[in-house]
């Protein structure tokens, strides 16, 4: 019988260490796929950066095309601007005598009007010069009125400086009666209790 107990406990231990060996290798293996899960994730990222990158590099280099076309027009439009350039100068030298000759006929007409606006202007002065006198007139006559105002202002606001006294004065004497009146309310207050 002590046989069989010591292979049962034999064999409970292989099974123990067993069990433990089990375990041991299942947490290797998810660490393992864990591992591997990552470096695919890692795999993926990195070939759609190759993507992307490889995306960017043809639109460079489409971009680069283009901008080399677009140089190629600029030198062409450049070219013809310059025609158009050499053509407007003739044109614009011919507007510039006519202009010129135009210019001098209208010199002559401002002159002219100069004149008549110099005239109508010593009107309009000589009629502003009578308007001001007469204001100035007008101004003397108010400053006269303000005056008298102001001297009734002055004798209004002397009247309300004396009143203001006497009204202090009688709020003192009210004052001094309500005090006493005060005393006396006591005093007579003290004589009932007493």
């Amino acid at each position: 019988m002590s046989i069989n107990s010591n292979k049962i406990k034999e064999l409970k231990l292989k099974l123990k260490s067993a069990t433990k060996l089990k375990l041991k290798n299942e947490r290797n293996e998810y660490l393992l796929r864990s591992a591997e899960l990552a470096l695919s994730e890692e795999m993926s990222l990195i070939r759609k950066e190759m993507e992307i990158t490889s995306q960017k590099l043809e639109d460079v280099k489409q971009q680069i095309s283009q901008m080399n076309c677009q140089t190629t027009m600029i030198k062409i439009c450049s070219e013809s601007e310059k025609s158009k350039v050499e053509c407007y100068s003739v044109h614009i030298n011919n507007y510039k005598n006519d202009f010129d000759a135009l210019f001098t006929k209208e010199h002559e007409l401002f002159q002219i009007r100069q004149k008549e606006l110099e005239e109508k202007e010593a009107e309009k002065m000589e009629l502003e010069r009578q308007k001001h006198a007469k204001a100035l007139e007008i101004n003397e006559q108010k400053a006269k009125e303000a005056t008298v105002i102001e001297d009734e202002c002055e004798r209004i606001e002397q009247e309300c400086n004396i009143l203001r006294k006497r009204n202090k004065a009688v709020m003192l004497q009210l004052r001094r009666k309500l005090i006493d009146a005060e005393e006396t309310r006591r005093t007579l207050m003290m004589k009932t209790k007493i």
